[in-house]
């Protein structure tokens, strides 16, 4: 029953209840701070609902988890590489692909007329 508690209590903590995506960013220590980090967000639009870092022991750099209010954060992620933050992943919703299979089942559907 503890670690059902304690799994629970960890996802609160890290805000996997809330809606959004997750960006993860790799930047060296003397480049980190978190109002650029905000500010970047903040002119798309979105906000940083969760902030995690770590220092990795064999390079130094600084490990950022983003969890930001928004499921299409392409904008977001080409912001971050335009200020040479090395976006290692992110996970939520592309827009292009959306909007390309959209299309594509509109084509499919006109060619079954």
């Amino acid at each position: 029953m503890l670690s059902k508690e304690l799994i629970k209590a960890v996802s609160l903590f890290l805000g996997m209840e809330e809606k959004g995506a997750v960006i993860v960013l790799e930047t060296d220590k003397r480049n980190f701070s978190f109002g650029a980090l905000s500010r970047l967000v903040e002119t798309n639009d979105s906000y940083i609902t969760q902030l995690n870092t770590y220092t990795e022991a064999g390079t130094g750099m600084v490990i950022i988890t983003l969890k930001i209010n928004k499921i299409e954060v392409s904008d977001i992620v080409a912001t971050f590489q335009r200020y040479d933050y090395v976006v290692r992943y992110y996970f939520g919703e592309e827009e292009y692909a959306n909007e390309l299979k959209e299309n594509y089942n509109h084509l499919i559907s006109y060619l079954n007329m």
